[in-house]
């Protein structure tokens, strides 16, 4: 079975070498996880659902880039997998953006040194695409893990600035009333300068606040127990009135919010509705690997265009532009995926159609209660 991000799913189209890279997987996976915690400090703390990440769909992914003919290439792969690895890196972990890049250059290691070992003699065109496919997501984990930590600082620059104007207002408040109440002239003068420096202050703070980034959502509250992933889609995939959705997969049982991931599904195979062809079925597809599952929903039709890929999952942005609606829908769905220490990854070409991804740890329950005794990585 793959863990492509798509759902196209024509392993017949794989070349020799894709097939056999495949039977791979495993091996590399886990020579990559046992590499990475021994050159990579941060690595070692962490909970093993979330330093393998998506790198299992990367892997496929990678894979069918080296099939002649697949519809998915190194240059633009239409996928925000490394984006969503960089992201999930800036909120779960202590890594830095040198971890980050060793993360992928170990990889690259691994993965040429399995092939070396299991006889696959990879031709200069391929070693080719494999260089060209890692390197361009180095450069889009990087651009999502800085893009994180920018807004880390401008959500603690806000809370700085709040906090900054209470006493500021409290030392305004005593000028007002020294102002009030003295009748000296150099008092008088000394608290004008107060009053005056206050409100110059107060002008600066509203400025970096209206600077911050607009919005802001808190992380939801949720209560984690146990549910079957097979048996929510196959509750959501029932109650879309008029439309059938097919549900494929396995049962995967896991510890999540399950009233929450039920509105991030529904929002997921709306959105697979409204902007897929009329007459066909949207499908949903449950899988699981290295302690992670993914919940994909997939759909035919206009593709989002690549530039908008990196944009869906941000508020206020809707997955086609003129669309109706205020664009919170996917917005809400990483919400729901980040509150489990998650992520959420979005896959899109005219020829594969378009794949949305809730790939989740199948029990977050160490990570969710270390966030919420305020001890949770930034």
């Amino acid at each position: 079975m793959t863990f492509a991000s798509d759902q196209f799913n024509q392993p017949e189209r794989l070349s020799p070498l894709a097939q056999h890279l495949l039977r791979l997987r495993d091996t590399v996976l886990d020579n990559w996880t046992n590499a990475v915690q021994l050159t990579i400090p941060p690595a070692r703390a962490l909970y093993v659902p979330v330093l393998i990440n998506t790198l299992p769909v990367f892997y496929d992914n990678l894979v069918q880039v080296l099939s002649p003919g697949y519809p998915r290439c190194a240059g633009d792969p239409g996928d925000n997998l490394p984006a969503a690895h960089g992201d999930e890196r800036a909120r779960l972990t202590q890594y830095s953006p040198r971890d980050v890049v060793r993360e992928y250059q170990v990889f690259r290691n691994i993965l040429i040194a399995a092939c070396v070992a299991d006889g696959i003699a990879l031709q200069p065109s391929e070693h080719a695409l494999i260089n060209e496919f890692i390197d361009s997501a180095i450069q889009e984990a990087l651009t999502a893990y800085v893009a994180r930590q920018n807004e880390f600082r401008e959500r603690y620059l806000a809370a700085l600035a709040h906090d900054i104007r209470n006493p500021l207002s409290n030392i305004g408040m005593a000028a007002q009333l020294i102002l009030a109440r003295q009748d000296s002239a150099g008092a008088h003068a000394l608290a004008g300068r107060i009053v005056d420096n206050v409100a110059a202050t107060d002008t600066l703070i509203r400025e970096i606040l209206d600077g911050a980034t607009a919005y802001h959502g808190e992380q939801l509250r949720i209560e984690l127990a146990q549910w079957d992933m097979l048996v929510l889609a196959r509750d959501v995939a029932g109650a879309v009135p008029g439309h059938p959705v097919v549900v494929q997969g396995d049962s995967v049982l896991g510890y999540w919010s399950g009233a929450h991931v039920r509105r991030a599904l529904q929002n997921l195979v709306g959105n697979a509705v409204k902007y897929g062809v009329d007459g066909e079925a949207p499908t949903m597809l449950v899988s699981a690997t290295h302690g992670r599952v993914q919940v994909s929903v997939h759909n035919d039709g206009e593709p989002i265009a690549p530039e908008r890929l990196h944009q869906i999952l941000q508020p206020f942005q809707r997955a086609a532009c003129g669309s109706e609606g205020w664009g919170l829908g996917l917005h809400f769905v990483r919400s729901v995926a980040e509150c489990h220490a998650g992520s959420v990854t979005v896959d899109s070409s005219a020829a594969r159609g378009t794949t949305v991804t809730l790939d989740l740890p199948v029990d977050p329950r160490p990570l969710v209660e270390l966030a919420a005794g305020g001890a949770g990585p930034h």
